[in-house]
């Protein structure tokens, strides 16, 4: 059986008490009022801002903490939403750039159309101008 010298605490191993002065925010503040340790937490939780000795504890704390989840959960959520945001802006260029290219294209049949026409006008007065000539000749 072991005692703790601090807090009068009575453990039944070494190790257990170790731990306890370690660890023990109560027996800590003990150790600190008398000026045995100097009681400076050096793990904060992001999310709830407790404050924790160990790393162990602190990572044990900070992989239930609600606050901190909450807190994570709403920074992706604002990353989606830029993302989302940006992806739109990009649908709505791809969009206009497809709409261009069909009037583009719109404009390229248009005038091949025309000199369709034109050529066809051409071969037309072409044949009626030989005929009138055979005419002519006869």
């Amino acid at each position: 059986m072991s005692n703790c010298q601090y807090c009068n605490r009575t453990f039944a191993s070494e190790s257990s008490l170790y731990s306890h002065q370690k660890r023990a925010k109560y027996c800590l503040k003990i150790q600190e009022q008398k000026k045995v340790i100097e009681f400076t937490p050096s793990f904060m939780c992001q999310g709830c801002e407790k404050k924790f000795v160990t790393k162990r504890e602190f990572n044990n704390h900070e992989n239930r903490c609600y606050d901190l989840l909450k807190k994570n959960v709403e920074a992706r959520d604002k990353e989606i939403l830029k993302l989302k945001a940006i992806i739109n802006t990009h649908n709505k260029e791809i969009n206009e750039l497809k709409l261009q290219h069909v009037k583009e294209i719109m404009q390229i049949y248009r005038s091949m159309n025309e000199r369709k026409e034109a050529c066809i006008e051409e071969m037309a007065y072409n044949k009626l101008t030989a005929l009138a000539n055979k005419e002519e000749e006869r």
